[in-house]
């Protein structure tokens, strides 16, 4: 059975105001994932956001999707998320403080209230700072240049066809670079057929090392059907 949209996505992401978009440091990409343009504030949150767009365990998130009360006052929580066991989780970034007037101090009470009003809302709350999303730059690159590919696969009106032909590939070979399988393909446009083995990743068909440099000789590894 298919989900109405109220099913997928129970929050709707808050819009920016002009004055936020003013403002910079504002990250836009099309969400293959969620079937829409996903807009983020500072590096931290772009950081989450593409962990949840290639985390094959994850089928909805949203962005600033509620504001929370709590004995500090109200604050926006940066994101919902809702994996494929039906495990939905509201997670606030804790920001880094950049001036005096704030401290770190400052943001621990705050996340100790943001965990006591979400356990008397009877909601999941996650805590996670901007240095811990940020740790993995590699991690996060790799997955911003995997996007673009993951993106043209869907718009591809032959990607069901070469998708057959690269998971034939991978039975005689379960470990194959973006360069072999677009070898073994060679009667495919070789960016088509990265696009497709991209997509494969993005949807957990096969796995990439994040940690190491994304580049064409990058090794894809097929994952087990369970």
């Amino acid at each position: 059975m298919n989900m109405t949209n109220e099913e997928r996505e129970p929050f709707s992401p808050r819009l920016l105001t002009h004055h936020e978009q003013r403002r910079g440091d504002i990250y836009l990409f099309v969400s293959p994932k969620v079937h829409r343009q996903v807009a983020v504030f500072r590096p931290a949150a772009l950081a989450l956001a593409l962990e949840y767009e290639f985390s094959p365990a994850v089928i909805d998130f949203v962005e600033r999707p509620r504001r929370i009360a709590s004995s500090m006052g109200e604050t926006e929580l940066s994101f919902w998320s809702r994996t494929k066991a039906g495990r939905e989780t509201f997670t606030w970034i804790a920001h880094v403080p950049h001036t005096r007037q704030a401290s770190p101090r400052e943001e621990e009470r705050r996340a100790e209230a943001l965990r006591s009003a979400a356990q008397a809302a009877q909601i999941t709350l996650s805590v996670v700072s901007e240095p811990h999303l940020c740790r993995q730059p590699l991690v996060n690159m790799n997955r911003l240049r995997l996007l673009p590919w993951v993106q043209t696969a869907k718009n591809l009106d032959h990607a069901e066809e070469i998708r057959l032909r690269v998971l034939e590939a991978f039975q005689f070979r379960p470990r194959l670079s973006f360069v072999q399988l677009e070898s073994d393909l060679r009667a495919y446009d070789w960016r088509d057929v990265r696009a497709v083995a991209s997509s494969l990743v993005h949807a957990g068909q096969a796995s990439i090392d994040w940690t190491a440099r994304l580049q064409p000789h990058s090794v894809l590894t097929m994952e087990a059907t369970p």
